[in-house]
């Protein structure tokens, strides 16, 4: 055999291999990432490992929309593939660059808006409590086994209300966030208006735990809903109401 011919059939095996890895179906490696993540499941999923989307993604029961990814080819260079998503729904849009493992996963430039109802599993409040909109711009974000160790950057609450105990009028909040070296997240709570003043911070631990402690006060004295809502908590001398949250998250 030739030299030629045995260059023609070796390009055309390179061919072949580079054909098979550009169409290489995302269901097969994604059924396995599945596996180490019960929580998280993925349905319809149609493209490639390169550029595709699973029209629903669900996470611990709930429904987030579509997800679609495409290769990040400057996240190779760490040694992990990585990927540019966006979760999409009709109430909803966020995106970001995701890269490394499922045990170790970082996430950059995520931003977007949700309702603040999407997390009803996430807050110590009876389901359908809280309304309004949020707004993500978080610089970075570390999980470790799906579980948030490090972040930075800003999330806004918007048109925020109550509906239980009692309807009322919350405002607009924005909570700043840092990470902790090696401890956490901690976070800084404040009001941008609205009829509520809220003065707050927040911890998170690597473990999970969370605690956020603040003070509430009304801005508006003759506002009775938001009184009588207050008057659940003790208030000290100058009128201002003490609250603590914690938990395991």
């Amino acid at each position: 055999m030739s030299w030629r011919i045995v260059r023609w059939w070796l390009a055309g095996l390179t061919a072949y291999l580079i054909f098979l890895l550009a169409t290489f179906p995302a269901a097969y490696p994604l059924a396995w990432w599945q596996k180490g993540i019960p929580d998280v499941q993925l349905s319809k999923i149609s493209g490639s490992v390169w550029s595709g989307a699973a029209q629903e993604f669900i996470l611990n029961g709930q429904s987030w929309g579509v997800l679609q990814w495409h290769v990040d080819w400057r996240a190779l260079v760490t040694g992990h593939m990585g990927y540019r998503l966006r979760l999409l729904a009709s109430d909803m849009d966020l995106q970001g660059r995701a890269a490394g493992s499922r045990d170790n996963l970082l996430l950059q430039g995520v931003h977007g808006h949700l309702p603040i109802g999407r997390l009803d599993g996430l807050l110590p409040l009876p389901a359908g409590s809280i309304s309004g909109n949020l707004d993500v711009d978080l610089n970075r974000v570390l999980l470790v086994k799906m579980r948030p160790v490090q972040a930075d950057g800003i999330v806004t609450f918007t048109d925020t209300a109550l509906s239980w105990p009692q309807s009322v009028t919350l405002g607009s909040y924005q909570l700043k966030v840092s990470a902790l070296d090696k401890k956490g997240i901690s976070g800084i709570f404040i009001d941008t208006g609205g009829p509520l003043i809220v003065q707050g911070t927040l911890n998170l631990t690597p473990s999970g735990h969370y605690q956020v402690n603040g003070t509430l006060m009304s801005r508006d004295p003759d506002n009775a809903t938001l009184a009588n809502l207050l008057g659940y908590l003790p208030a000290d001398s100058t009128g201002h109401h003490a609250f603590n949250l914690h938990g395991q998250w």
